[in-house]
């Protein structure tokens, strides 16, 4: 069986004053300064939002409330909800400190409907205290990231997201399932050996199992089957190497993404997939990255467009992709495929993980 349902996205902005912007629409949103964002990246489909953003002296402060659509079986509500603060402070010219939360609430469950629950619409507000406060087991989520800008040439960057831990077990190095974090280091250059418009990115992420995941997937990081976050979602580390050159209309790139993963395996859940509760993990100590079918990919993507309407963003282009993985039993997949054609790109066609 199969079906269509249409897509409406876009987005309605209106500037308060000199210092606020307001905005509201059926669209994604990223927070984070890499290629892949371990807070909010454009990954998943679309979603309904209002934003407001404010910008004053140093500072950008951004408020998000959203609504996601859980494709889990019906229950009460497959919907939930989500609220996220991001703040950005200029400490320097060359140096930017920013602090990112994050609560996600089911919309009903079996004692009550919440709906959007006015207690995390405060836009001051911090949201773990809140949490405790009304007595609630929503999944919040906490991060931090630095940048440092060198020359105007070089971008170094790094972002922490935290979704739950307790020091005494990250001190004992025991391996707690509960210690669910992710890491981001990277760096951008641009005009490198100063030619213009040729770029470098290189990057490292690496995020525990059952980060990302809760009691149910109603409460998780996720919308309609997508990761809000990274889209390998968690237990795994992945290496990233982008060089381009762009020139006027000209684009062209190669990208090398090598990517170590786990997977569940024999009906056990390692941590993989937080769609799955963490309430049936294979245990609460030795937990490690790749831990389950460890799963080793390559990917490589070489493209090459020009652009010929920039107000509809129509490119001609032509692309290859190479994807080789092997798993713990040797068992190998390969995929080649060659695109070429005309292409509007209206909205984003992620091909690469």
């Amino acid at each position: 069986m199969s079906f269509s349902k249409p897509i409406i996205q876009g987005v309605i902005s209106y500037k308060l004053n000199n210092y606020i912007t307001i905005s509201a629409g059926n669209e994604k949103n990223t927070f984070g300064d890499g290629y892949r964002s371990l807070w909010l990246s454009d990954f998943a489909p679309v979603y309904p939002f209002l934003k407001l953003e404010s910008t004053f002296w140093k500072v950008k402060y951004v408020n998000l409330w959203s609504l996601h659509d859980d494709q889990s079986p019906q229950g009460f509500s497959n919907l939930k909800w989500a609220s996220s603060h991001l703040l950005s402070y200029n400490v320097t010219k060359w140096m930017n400190l920013s602090l990112f939360e994050s609560v996600v609430w089911q919309d009903k469950d079996t004692l009550v409907n919440r709906g959007p629950d006015i207690n995390y619409f405060n836009p001051f507000v911090f949201f773990r205290p809140v949490e405790y406060g009304i007595g609630s087991a929503d999944n919040s989520l906490l991060g931090a990231g630095l940048k440092f800008t060198i020359d105007k040439q070089y971008l170094i960057y790094s972002s922490f997201i935290l979704d739950e831990f307790l020091f005494s077990e990250i001190k004992n190095r025991t391996g707690w399932w509960g210690n669910k974090y992710g890491i981001q280091f990277g760096i951008k250059t641009f005009d490198l050996f100063k030619l213009d418009g040729l770029y470098s990115i290189l990057e490292f992420n690496s995020v525990r199992p059952f980060t990302y995941s809760h009691l149910s997937s109603k409460q998780n990081y996720g919308h309609k089957n997508h990761s809000l976050a990274h889209p390998l979602e968690s237990n795994f580390e992945e290496f990233l190497v982008l060089i381009g050159y762009q020139k006027n209309n000209l684009d062209f790139s190669v990208q090398y993404h090598f990517q170590k993963y786990g997977i569940d395996s024999a009906n056990r859940n390692f941590g993989g997939n937080m769609f799955e509760s963490y309430v049936d993990r294979t245990g609460d100590y030795y937990q490690k990255i790749g831990q389950g079918n460890l799963i080793n990919q390559h990917l490589l993507i070489v493209q090459l467009s020009y652009m010929v309407s920039a107000l509809t963003n129509t490119k001609v282009f032509v692309r290859l992709n190479s994807l080789n993985s092997k798993d713990l039993n040797e068992l190998t997949k390969a995929n080649k495929v060659f695109n070429f054609g005309i292409s509007s790109r209206l909205w984003q066609d992620q091909q690469d993980y």
